[in-house]
């Protein structure tokens, strides 16, 4: 089996790449007939060393139960942040890799295709990583791309990566991490293919430090506000009798010119409020808000 594998970065605004000039992430197995297959991409926030390892850090599933596979982290990375795959395994071909068993959500807007109603099936996985920013609004830090493979019986693992960056650019300034690697294998006398693609967009973001909800009447009064910090955002939200939608504003510290104060709108037909807030150790994760409308 034959594996070719390419990369690209696009970018709006300036990046610093690291290590991308003429190198190529070693393949596992890739002159074996049955190579293990790149499936996806983890970052971390510091360079990854695996030489007491062998080069490999093998993924922990948190589900003890032989039946189910994953959800999986890699434990004992400094600096961990997470990442997606486009696994083959059935019936979990994508989904994301966290950082610890708190299972934060550091990648949004995941989305995946199997493919495998093609004959030459391409998977593929995409996600959005929320950059924290410098004071000035235009520095992300340095983040290093560390490829993860599957090998043959199934199990994930991950390789210390080539490629890093360090995004400097305006607030909601984005950049798009692209790779592939198909394999190419000769079945009934034919030369299919077999190809993977990840996609992961990183976002220069200010996520806010607290957050006002205001719901509110058909005849636009206020019937409730009541203030949380970004962090302790509840897991449900029961609405006041008579809410018809709810205001959200959410508070920032002023970066670089930007405004202080944004607003968003919930109407009755939405039943989740998605707010973005920074740990303690800076990484940026979702968390969803079930909203509950009562009559």
């Amino acid at each position: 089996m034959k594996q070719i594998r390419k990369m690209v970065v696009a970018a709006f605004g300036a990046v610093v790449l690291l290590g991308l000039a003429g190198c190529q992430l070693a393949v596992p197995g890739q002159d074996s007939g049955d190579p293990d297959q790149f499936i996806g991409v983890y970052i971390t926030r510091e360079p990854v060393d695996l030489s007491a390892s062998g080069g490999r850090l093998y993924a922990t599933a948190f589900t003890p139960d032989p039946r189910f596979y994953g959800p999986y982290t890699f434990v004992g990375l400094g600096g961990a942040v997470g990442g997606i795959v486009c696994t083959h395994i059935p019936e979990r071909y994508g989904f994301a890799l966290y950082d610890s068993a708190a299972q934060d959500i550091t990648i949004t807007d995941i989305r995946y295709d199997d493919g495998f109603a093609s004959d030459d099936p391409v998977c593929t996985v995409s996600g959005t990583l929320h950059l924290p920013v410098s004071p000035d609004g235009t520095d992300s830090g340095q983040v290093y791309f560390n490829p993860v493979y599957q090998s043959a019986d199934g199990r994930l693992y991950l390789m210390a990566g080539t490629e890093s960056m360090r995004f400097m650019g305006p607030v909601g300034g984005f950049m798009t991490w692209n790779s592939t690697a198909t394999y190419a294998y000769t079945f009934t006398g034919r030369v299919r293919t077999d190809q993977t693609r990840v996609s992961l967009k990183l976002e220069l973001t200010v996520v806010p430090e607290y957050v006002v909800l205001l719901q509110m009447s058909a005849d636009n009064s206020v019937l409730s506000r009541v203030q949380y910090a970004a962090d302790a955002m509840p897991e449900t939200l029961d609405t006041v009798p008579g809410t018809t939608y709810i205001v959200v504003e959410s508070h920032r510290v002023p970066v670089a010119g930007q405004p202080a104060v944004t607003y968003s709108v919930i109407y009755k037909d939405e039943w989740y409020l998605g707010i973005l807030y920074a740990r303690a150790d800076g990484v940026i994760v979702y968390r969803d808000t079930t909203v509950k409308w009562l009559e």
